[in-house]
């Protein structure tokens, strides 16, 4: 295990929300799609690229066309190949894998549902991240009968000029967001890795902007607390 300094700030929420957008996007990737292998293109002139991601495109509107159609071969390839990304999503969101697999699963049923009116001039991912994170906020007020509610009226945000932590990967990030109570998980995800504000939160989670805040808050403690403890701070 690495050992750091206590001059070395821990838990840079900027660097978090770097790592997990960076990443999350990497599992699906039109080129290896259409290429049908893992292998990243090495050498590849500026036209053959754009050529591939056209013909990236116009793979996927036919799919979705088929989806369209409820063709069960389209609707296979549409989750095979949203398979890794979805997961990605739902992991940050879930307590485990197997809950994660329950958000992705219901989440491509609302994509088969609700894709009439989805409009294929426009990029099918940022829509689909969008179904899988409000799936995700719909487990998380189901399973939720007891938020916690302790509204705080000034809460102190955490550090934001801390050094960002280096050797950490997602893999570890997604553990310890998993060991997060699921009312600081469900806040924490959609303040610093989706972007909304603490009304947006509260009215998705049905409670008060002081107990978003308040978790929130919470949430950048606890992550601080395991990773002092992952990296063996002395």
């Amino acid at each position: 295990m690495m050992s750091l300094s206590k001059k070395c700030p821990l838990a840079d929420i900027l660097f978090i929300k770097s790592a997990i957008s960076s990443i999350t996007y990497k599992p699906f990737d039109f080129l290896t799609f259409i290429s049908g292998t893992n292998k990243p293109f090495r050498k590849a002139s500026c036209i053959g690229l754009c050529n591939l991601q056209m013909n990236a495109d116009e793979k996927l509107i036919s799919i979705l066309k088929g989806c369209l159609k409820n063709k069960r071969s389209s609707q296979k390839e549409l989750y095979q190949h949203f398979y890794a990304y979805g997961m990605s999503i739902g992991l940050r969101y879930a307590g485990n894998e197997d809950e994660a697999v329950m958000i992705l699963n219901d989440g491509f049923m609302k994509v088969f549902k609700y894709l009439k009116n989805f409009d294929l001039e426009k990029p099918f991912k940022p829509w689909f991240r969008r179904i899988i994170v409000n799936t995700a906020i719909d487990h998380y007020n189901v399973a939720a009968k007891h938020p916690v509610m302790n509204d705080v009226e000034d809460v102190h945000e955490a550090d934001k000029s801390a050094d960002a932590i280096s050797g950490i990967s997602y893999q570890e990030i997604v553990a310890l967001m998993s060991k997060l109570p699921p009312s600081y998980r469900a806040v924490f995800n959609l303040y610093v890795i989706e972007g909304y504000s603490h009304d947006e939160i509260a009215d998705k989670l049905g409670v008060s902007v002081g107990t978003t805040k308040s978790n929130l808050f919470k949430a950048k403690r606890k992550m601080q607390e395991m990773l002092e403890e992952l990296f063996e701070v002395t």
